[in-house]
């Protein structure tokens, strides 16, 4: 029987994620594979709407409560730390502007799982310039087994042949200090790009 999403984020560990044998029972394979929630939710990849968050200009996302622009953002990616990061990124003082994977970037723009070759970035940043950096949050469910470092290894030194840089932070990272976590993407990448 399919779970509906109110079972889904019940099911839910103390430490954030799902336990192998409630998603095998659900018919999501081991390791699960980006988008299984969304997928087994029957929610689309992308809304064909346009959300309010790429309308609202920077001024505004400063005034929106926390917790609406969280809401906002979490409809775009695949887990906590990838929310907090994008949200933290969007109310910097950068001006990013949120759009999707399907959308030409204009000025600074913030671009949630941009598929990329075979993968699917968690966060895409391409500049004025049209530079581009690659933004990976790191969970320890989805990035700590060897084959899943494998294929982070493989992805990393694939983006950094074609010329990518890619900034990797793990869970604990983005939870304790997003704003150190933009400050390394600033210092190596944003300046020096406008």
């Amino acid at each position: 029987m399919k779970p509906t999403p109110e079972q889904i984020a019940a099911a839910r560990t103390a430490a954030g994620g799902w336990r192998r044998d409630t998603l095998e029972s659900w018919g999501v394979s081991w390791p699960p594979q980006k988008g299984w929630r969304r997928e087994l939710e029957g929610r689309p990849e992308y809304p064909d709407e346009m959300p309010p968050l790429q309308t609202i200009g920077q001024a505004a996302r400063q005034m929106l409560p926390h917790s609406q622009l969280s809401a906002m953002v979490s409809q775009y990616t695949e887990s906590p730390i990838e929310t907090i990061l994008g949200v933290h990124l969007l109310l910097s003082s950068y001006g990013f502007e949120f759009r999707l994977p399907n959308e030409d970037p204009k000025g600074w723009s913030l671009i949630p799982q941009m598929p990329w070759r075979r993968y699917r970035i968690d966060w895409t940043i391409i500049s004025p310039a049209s530079r581009v950096a690659f933004v990976e949050c790191d969970g320890q469910e989805f990035h700590s087994s060897p084959e899943q470092i494998e294929r982070d290894r493989r992805r990393d030194a694939e983006a950094n042949e074609a010329g990518i840089p890619v900034f990797r932070f793990s869970g604990s990272d983005i939870c304790a200090s997003p704003s150190r976590c933009i400050g390394d993407i600033a210092s190596k990448f944003i300046w020096g790009q406008k």
